[in-house]
Protein backbone atom coordinates (compact mmCIF):
# COMPACT_ATOMS: atom_id res chain seq x y z
CA UNK A 1 0.00 0.00 0.00
CA UNK A 2 3.02 2.49 0.69
CA UNK A 3 3.94 1.99 -2.91
CA UNK A 4 3.20 5.15 -4.77
CA UNK A 5 2.95 3.42 -8.02
CA UNK A 6 -0.33 1.85 -6.68
CA UNK A 7 -1.44 5.17 -5.09
CA UNK A 8 -3.92 5.64 -8.36
CA UNK A 9 -5.81 2.10 -8.50
CA UNK A 10 -6.13 2.53 -4.37
CA UNK A 11 -7.26 6.02 -4.72
CA UNK A 12 -9.66 4.71 -6.93
CA UNK A 13 -11.33 1.97 -4.76
CA UNK A 14 -11.15 3.74 -1.78
CA UNK A 15 -13.62 6.27 -3.26
CA UNK A 16 -15.66 3.49 -4.90
CA UNK A 17 -16.08 2.21 -1.39
CA UNK A 18 -17.34 5.34 0.05
CA UNK A 19 -19.31 6.23 -2.34
CA UNK A 20 -21.13 2.46 -2.46
CA UNK A 21 -21.66 3.22 1.51
CA UNK A 22 -22.79 6.82 0.98
CA UNK A 23 -25.40 6.42 -1.98
CA UNK A 24 -26.29 2.97 -1.71
CA UNK A 25 -28.57 3.33 -4.65
CA UNK A 26 -25.84 4.98 -7.07
CA UNK A 27 -23.58 3.01 -9.96
CA UNK A 28 -21.27 1.66 -6.94
CA UNK A 29 -24.15 0.59 -4.55
CA UNK A 30 -22.85 -3.28 -4.17
CA UNK A 31 -19.27 -2.48 -4.79
CA UNK A 32 -18.33 -2.63 -1.14
CA UNK A 33 -20.23 -5.57 0.04
CA UNK A 34 -18.69 -7.04 -3.36
CA UNK A 35 -15.02 -6.09 -2.27
CA UNK A 36 -15.78 -7.58 1.27
CA UNK A 37 -16.97 -11.04 -0.67
CA UNK A 38 -14.09 -10.81 -2.27
CA UNK A 39 -11.01 -10.02 -0.02
CA UNK A 40 -12.70 -12.30 2.26
CA UNK A 41 -12.89 -15.27 -0.21
CA UNK A 42 -8.97 -14.62 -0.88
CA UNK A 43 -7.95 -14.34 3.19
CA UNK A 44 -9.71 -17.85 3.06
CA UNK A 45 -8.16 -19.44 0.82
CA UNK A 46 -4.83 -18.36 1.92
CA UNK A 47 -5.35 -20.13 5.08
CA UNK A 48 -4.03 -23.22 5.75
CA UNK A 49 -7.15 -26.19 5.49
CA UNK A 50 -6.75 -26.47 9.14
CA UNK A 51 -7.47 -23.42 10.38
CA UNK A 52 -10.28 -21.98 7.63
CA UNK A 53 -12.86 -21.96 10.59
CA UNK A 54 -11.10 -18.66 11.85
CA UNK A 55 -13.98 -16.40 10.10
CA UNK A 56 -13.70 -13.91 12.70
CA UNK A 57 -9.93 -13.58 12.45
CA UNK A 58 -10.25 -13.15 8.41
CA UNK A 59 -13.04 -10.23 8.88
CA UNK A 60 -10.33 -8.51 12.00
CA UNK A 61 -7.68 -9.17 9.42
CA UNK A 62 -9.77 -7.42 6.45
CA UNK A 63 -10.69 -4.52 8.58
CA UNK A 64 -7.18 -3.61 9.45
CA UNK A 65 -6.13 -3.48 6.01
CA UNK A 66 -9.44 -1.13 5.19
CA UNK A 67 -8.50 1.12 7.92
CA UNK A 68 -4.83 1.06 6.89
CA UNK A 69 -6.01 1.65 3.53
CA UNK A 70 -7.79 5.03 4.91
CA UNK A 71 -5.43 6.17 7.41
CA UNK A 72 -2.93 6.43 4.19
CA UNK A 73 -5.14 7.83 2.27
CA UNK A 74 -7.04 10.20 4.45
CA UNK A 75 -4.42 11.29 6.78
Amino acid sequence: MADQRHRPLLTLWLAAYALSLTEPDGPWAEFARQTVDDWLAVLTAAQSYGDRGGAAERTLALAVLRGTLWSHRCG
